[in-house]
């Protein structure tokens, strides 16, 4: 039983007790309540559960309260109570379900039918307010999991159980061991999403806990194949000769230009044939994606044929000829002839001339590297292989700079919560500690930063905006956003080589405003879940603010995959003002969105020429319950003004795209949709077509979309000057299923156009 040395309430908050507790007042007598009345004991030195904690009352004598002396009155209940201890806090336990929340069973035999259908087998972290994992479990097939977990030890708070409650993160779909390694069972069609909830000594949590897919199909169980074919080489890592030990060449080497490229070997993932209800088919299968035995080729910038000075499965060695330009390292197998998705940048620079930085080896983190004063405009910044936890602020025109996407990792997802705290006060606050985004966004009326918040990479430069507020601005005294860092020069801002996944509601990369001339290229941007877009968005949605100035933006030879939007696209959206875009040889499958644009959503007036070009944009989905938001609209690609009759689009040119099996489940433009292209430049221009906004399709392959609307191949909607040239456009699908292809009170729905339907304007 308790003794007075078993005390666990001097820790942590002093609550003052209420005077009233002392005891019961009844007429003018005080009743005391039950005492200790058992043998007399000497109160040790310290306190039991915690040696060396002095025990307040050391030293005393005092009763045990193996007995107590009660007060008994007429017609009452006495009642005395005892308290046992444990020798540790009693754990807590958490009984929960994983759910998608976008999805339903239908499956009668089980037990979730007519719920929400199960999260099947993915890891669950339990993680401190630290964020270290103390305990990993998974869900079964039918979602639940449970475990016990560390409650607390205080006591006596100002709550109706007299307990303080121990406060633990669920991390569902955890995608990362504590040793930085993949889990083998994360599953990158589902987000990864944190829920913080209470858990108290000796009782039982029940947690709902939802999660959303991230990836096309997902919702209904299905799992869609995005990642490579066996026997495709994989690039882990390059590593050139310098100490930096990054993807880096000094121009001034006279020999020793040797470059080590190690691949990925064998890696587990989803099995396309995985069925829940099937024995004896596996989560997950390993393909293998090494070079081969066969020597194949190495090639620098489409062009240049590298000397082979080794070559195995698991590692290449080469020397890069003199002289030669940076550019992307491609590694073709020798058996197979075929490619690596995704490549690499060797970055063949003069390093007396060039500021270079290395992470961890001059700095422990990136963002730390991008910090530091040293790190000036152009610089280049070499991060070796590794799982990096950030949500990295790129607030300076430098290159950031990966090993490889097999390699090099950030996982974006903010646990614990101190982490977004922190990524908003660096973005808000004002200089010193921060960017001044808090007076940006006083002038915007509107809080940008917590619509797509955390980001795995936030870009911005430097922005000057009026004083006042967007509707009563005084020029007169501009206010600045990252003052001091413009971005001017093309190029200068890079991300290539890195793979980001976990994002919770930023998305992949996000570039906020005056990234002039930004490059991303190279990168593996999947598994993230954006509210602006999934993959990889630009700019600010319905902003309708002209000094945004994102332009010159050059998006190229990414694998953008099973990303989820949810108000933008799934894998890259476009938003007002970016000036001149270019996007172009991505491979952008399997993306999810709630809103419009499965694979890209252009959203809003764009000026000047944008053009999206010679991409793989296959298998994206829009969701079918996007229609109550009013959206659901192109599952391939989105080109739309924000209002029909407003600001327009800009011009847009669509040339040789593959643009294949993309879904939209309740809309319209299964492949591509248009929609208000035109408005204020008919106005601003009557009868002047040479300054309309014009809208070019060139030389796609656009098949077997499906549309459950209208449109499966391409779909117009207030469109007035447009060019569909020289397209393969066949196979095609309008389902009629969704709603809006039935008429008031038909029991049938009205047939629709399958490959190109224009509406009246």
């Amino acid at each position: 039983v308790v003794k007075s040395q078993d005390k666990n309430v001097d820790f942590g908050i002093e609550w003052t007790p209420s005077a009233q507790k002392v005891g019961v007042v009844q007429g003018n007598i005080l009743l005391n309540p039950p005492v200790c009345v058992g043998p007399s004991y000497v109160v040790p030195e310290y306190l039991t559960l915690f040696p060396g904690v002095e025990a307040p009352l050391a030293g005393q004598v005092l009763a045990d309260c193996n007995m107590k002396q009660v007060n008994v009155l007429q017609s009452r209940n006495a009642a005395a109570d005892f308290f046992l201890k444990t020798d540790v806090p009693k754990s807590a336990r958490v009984v929960g379900f994983a759910n998608n929340d976008l999805g339903a069973e239908f499956n009668m035999a089980s037990p979730n039918y007519g719920e929400k259908l199960a999260a099947s087998w993915i890891p669950v972290s339990l993680r401190d307010w630290t964020g270290r994992e103390f305990q990993r479990m998974y869900s079964d097939e039918y979602g639940g999991y449970n475990c016990l977990l560390p409650s607390t030890f205080t006591n006596n708070v100002g709550a109706p159980s007299g307990l303080s409650p121990s406060m633990l993160t669920i991390v569902l779909n955890d995608p990362t061991l504590p040793d930085g390694t993949e889990d083998p069972y994360y599953n990158p069609l589902l987000s990864v999403t944190p829920w913080t909830l209470h858990y108290l000594p000796g009782t039982t949590t029940y947690a709902d806990t939802p999660l959303v897919p991230l990836a096309a199909f997902a919702s209904s169980n299905r799992v869609i194949d995005t990642e490579p074919p066996d026997q495709t080489p994989v690039i882990a890592s390059v590593l050139g000769p310098e100490f930096e030990a990054g993807p880096l060449l000094c121009s001034s080497r006279s020999n020793g230009s040797t470059i080590t490229i190690t691949s990925v070997g064998d890696k587990l993932v989803l099995n396309p044939d995985y069925d829940p209800a099937a024995t004896g088919v596996p989560f997950k299968i390993t393909r293998h994606y090494g070079f081969g035995e066969t020597q194949g080729w190495v090639i620098l910038n489409g062009t240049v044929p590298l000397t082979i000075e080794s070559w195995n499965d698991h590692q290449i060695t080469a020397t890069v000829p003199q002289p030669a330009s940076t550019g992307r390292i491609m590694v073709y197998r020798g058996d197979n002839f075929r490619s690596t998705e995704i490549g690499l940048t060797l970055n063949i620079v003069n390093c007396t001339t060039t500021n270079v930085v290395a992470v961890p080896g001059d700095f422990p983190t990136i963002q730390a590297a991008i910090d530091a004063p040293t790190t000036q405009a152009g610089a280049l910044i070499l991060v070796a292989p590794g799982a990096y936890t950030e949500n990295v602020i790129l607030y300076k025109p430098v290159r950031l700079q990966g090993s490889g996407t097999g390699s090099t990792i950030i996982n974006a997802n903010p646990t614990p919560y101190e982490n977004l705290q922190i990524w908003h006060d660096r973005i808000e606050l004002p200089p010193p500690a921060g960017l001044g985004g808090a007076g940006f966004a006083k002038y915007l009326m509107v809080n940008p930063f917590t619509q797509n918040e955390a980001p795995g990479i936030f870009v911005t430069g430097e922005t000057e905006y009026p004083g006042g507020t967007v509707l009563n601005p005084d020029p007169a005294n501009p206010g600045y956003f990252n003052k001091g860092n413009p971005f001017r020069i093309n190029g200068q801002a890079a991300i290539d080589g890195f793979k980001l996944l976990g994002s919770k509601a930023g998305g992949g990369i996000y570039a906020f405003t005056g990234a002039v001339g930004l490059k991303i290229s190279n990168n593996e941007i999947t598994g993230n879940q954006g509210n602006y877009g999934g993959g990889i968005a630009i700019g600010v949605q319905g902003m309708g603010w002209t000094g945004v100035n994102n332009k010159n933006i050059h998006i190229y030879q990414n694998k953008i995959h099973r990303n989820g939007g949810v108000q933008g696209g799934g894998g890259i959206t476009i938003n007002d003002y970016a000036y001149d875009y270019l996007i172009e040889e991505n491979l952008i499958a399997g993306n999810f969105s709630r809103f419009n644009g499965g694979g890209i959503n252009h959203g809003g007036v764009c000026p000047g020429e944008n053009v999206i070009q010679r991409n793989q944009i296959l298998y994206n989905e829009d969701f079918f319950g996007a229609l109550l938001n009013k959206a659901g609209d192109g599952g391939g690609i989105y080109i739309g003004g924000n209002v029909a009759g407003g600001t327009g689009t800009g011009n847009v040119t669509v040339n040789a795209n593959w643009i294949q099996g993309n879904l939209t489940g309740s809309g319209s433009g299964g492949g591509i949709h248009v929609f208000a292209a035109n408005g204020e430049d008919l106005r601003d221009f009557p009868g002047d077509p040479a300054n309309w906004y014009t809208i070019k399709i060139f030389n796609n392959m656009i098949v077997n979309n499906v549309a459950a609307n209208k449109g499966g191949g391409i779909y117009l909607q207030d469109v007035v000057k447009s060019y569909i040239l020289q397209n393969t456009i066949v196979n095609n699908d309008s389902t009629a299923t969704s709603n809006l292809s039935f008429e008031a009170g038909a029991a049938n729905s009205t047939p629709q156009g399958a490959g190109i339907v224009a509406e009246v304007h």
